[in-house]
């Protein structure tokens, strides 16, 4: 009986390790950069500040960020709408990609910070990006108090994208060039993608954690069969 139980507790054990512990998914930053002191904001109207990019691998997006100049909540008037759209001046975002900023958003990314000031966040339902080009735009009235980076000195996607050029319209949509004529940004929009830390163990196939358990039954029913 000693050994039967000792073989039981070797099984569980080696079951429990396989199931190991699994490291949880986590938020990182789409594209972070460096410099940025150069803002520009157009005040009475609404335009639209962002950037193209290429998802080179497909990407799994979780949140929206709006750049919040001074880190001290969004302060300029009405709302602005974070979308990703395809890169082909269409003016329907991805499905499920946007959400609407405003002076009620109080969420802040944790991750890396910009330049002069920090990430107000939306989270957004998982969304796969398939390989492709995509735009990050932010439309509405940023002026005031607030204002979009550009002519940052580099920018450092996340693995998986790569940077485009800048986008810039003093309209609504998706513009497919920039009027301003900026060499980067609008690092107005960002947006963060799901990445998962590899587990310290493998996880095992559902097969072989079956054979464990089933080596453990069979180790109780030999038992009971010499006691009958």
């Amino acid at each position: 009986m000693t050994r039967i139980l000792s073989a039981l507790i070797i099984l569980t054990s080696v079951v429990a390790v396989n199931l190991g512990p699994v490291a949880p998914a986590h938020a990182a930053l789409a594209f972070d950069y460096e410099g940025g002191i150069t803002v520009v904001s157009v005040a009475d109207r609404t335009s639209t500040f962002g950037f193209s990019f290429t998802a080179t691998n497909p990407v799994e997006v979780d949140s929206l960020l709006l750049y919040d100049k001074g880190a001290d909540g969004w302060l300029d008037p009405g709302s602005v709408l974070v979308s990703i759209y395809p890169d082909d001046g269409t003016t329907t975002p991805l499905s499920g990609i946007q959400a609407s900023f405003s002076s009620a958003t109080t969420d802040v990314f944790t991750g890396d910070t910009p330049p002069g000031g920090q990430w107000l966040e939306i989270d957004i339902t998982d969304t796969m990006l398939p390989t492709g080009g995509y735009t990050a735009i932010a439309e509405g009235e940023i002026a005031f108090s607030e204002a979009a980076p550009v002519n940052v000195s580099s920018v450092t996607p996340q693995s998986g994208l790569t940077y485009g050029a800048p986008r810039y319209a003093l309209s609504a949509g998706n513009p497919t060039g920039d009027v301003l004529f900026n060499t980067t940004g609008y690092f107005a929009p960002n947006f963060t993608l799901v990445t998962d830390d590899q587990p310290t163990n493998a996880v095992p196939e559902p097969a072989t954690a079956a054979l464990l358990g089933l080596g453990a039954l069979g180790l109780l029913a030999r038992r009971r069969r010499r006691d009958v």
